[in-house]
Parts: C-alpha cells; structure tokens; sequence
C-alpha cells in the first residue's frame, strides 16, 4: 500500500484570524512572475490582497521552498489566489510546485478566455481553505498533465470542472489524459467535480488518499477513467 504523507498544515487552525493586518506580498510576487518568469519563493508566508496573474506560455510560474515551509496566503476569500490567462505565443502551460495555497476563494482559476492548458506538471502543493481547489470554468481543455501529489484540504470543492452546459466547439471545456498520482483529498464536501458535457477520456487517480468528505466523485461523461490503489476512509455521503 502506498504510504502517504501527513500534510503539514504550517499555519494552523487559527490561520484566518492571524492573517488580519499582515503585510501584504501581492505587488513582490507579481514582480517576480513578470520579470523572471519563475518566481522562486523561499520559506515564509506571503499575504496577498488581490489575484496573481499568471500567463500560460510555458514561461511563468512559482516554486517555493516545500508544502510545510512557503505559504500563499488570501488576506480575504473573496479573489482567486492565482488566476491563469491566456497568452499570445509560446507553449499552453505553466509551472506551480512545493508550496501550499491557503484561503482565497480559489487556489487557482482558469476563466473561460482560457483557450487550452496542456502539457503541464504540478507537484507537491496543498490547496487548503478555499471554495473551489482548482476550478476551470468554461476553458477549451485540459489536456496531457500530470499532477504529483496535489493535496486538496478543507475545501467545498476540490477539483472542480466546471464546462459550458452545452457542448461547442469553441469552448468545449474537456478534460482529457490527466493523472493525479499521490494526491490526496481531505474534508473536502466534494473532492472532484467532473460533469463533463464534451466527454472526459482517459483520466486517471493514483494512489490516491480521500478521507473524511462528504462526497468523494460527483462526475459523468467520462470515457475510461482508471482508479488504481485507492483509499477511501470517512465519507458521509453517497
């Protein structure tokens, strides 16, 4: 059986009421993302006031330190952590690993002006305390990635893909040939959300951890999804 990691949670349960009157980050790590493409974090928790805009061309993204040890933190849950957009030239992803997510109403956003995100690796980073984990909202696609130990935490929804209700060509809002491996979900009210209108094809959860949510999947229209080496532990609902 797999081994999971227990989460670090560097901030603790009273991490909302501690974050009143902190320094705000927000203008240090847009900086960082404009002009060097890869803003590298050290240890710490950044506070931020409005979103991190991220272009997706293959050049941009943040790494920090590790899960337990560099922090993104919402000073409010009322904007996404980081919101993608969508960019002119150069490839369709973009970079996020060893850092936790905390607070906002999302971790991170794909509006609908999103054309497709492909070809993109995240790896070790904790989504905790917010509406929505991850949540793509009416983008073309979402194709080829691999998520390595993704960990979403005490959110409404992990994992949320969230199409057109009806299916076009232009905005057909698939997800396809994406592994979440070593992921974990926990006390979420619904870990993955995936009611797909264009059909999924060929996703795939890993040795993946659920524990504690009210309703693990919530998805249809899925061709061939694989689920291998799981736990299920806690569930309330269906």
């Amino acid at each position: 059986r797999t081994s999971w990691e227990t989460l670090p949670d560097p901030l603790g349960p009273n991490w909302s009421s501690n974050r009143a009157g902190k320094t705000d980050n927000t203008i240090y790590i847009q900086d960082l993302i404009n002009t060097k493409g890869i803003a590298e974090l050290p240890e710490g928790i950044f506070y931020i006031s409005s979103t991190l805009k991220m272009p997706v061309d293959g050049t941009r993204g943040i790494i920090g330190a590790g899960t337990g040890k560099t922090v993104i933190v919402g000073l409010k849950d009322d904007f996404p952590l980081i919101t993608l957009s969508e960019s002119a030239s150069g490839d369709n992803n973009f970079v996020l690993s060893n850092l936790t997510l905390q607070g906002g109403s999302v971790g991170v956003y794909a509006p609908d002006e999103m054309d497709l995100i492909a070809f993109t690796n995240l790896k070790y980073v904790v989504f905790r305390n917010q509406n929505y984990g991850i949540h793509l909202y009416k983008i073309f696609g979402l194709d080829n990635c691999f998520f390595d130990s993704l960990s979403f935490v005490n959110c409404n929804t992990g994992f949320f893909q969230d199409p057109n209700p009806v299916y076009s060509l232009s905005e057909a809002g698939y997800v396809d040939k994406v592994v979440f491996y070593n992921g974990q979900f926990l006390n979420c009210g619904t870990a993955v959300s995936m009611k797909a209108t264009r059909a999924d094809n060929l996703n795939a959860w890993i040795n993946c951890k659920f524990d504690g949510n009210n309703l693990a999947f919530d998805i249809s229209g899925h061709n061939f999804p694989l689920a291998a080496n799981w736990d299920f532990t806690n569930h309330k609902g269906p």
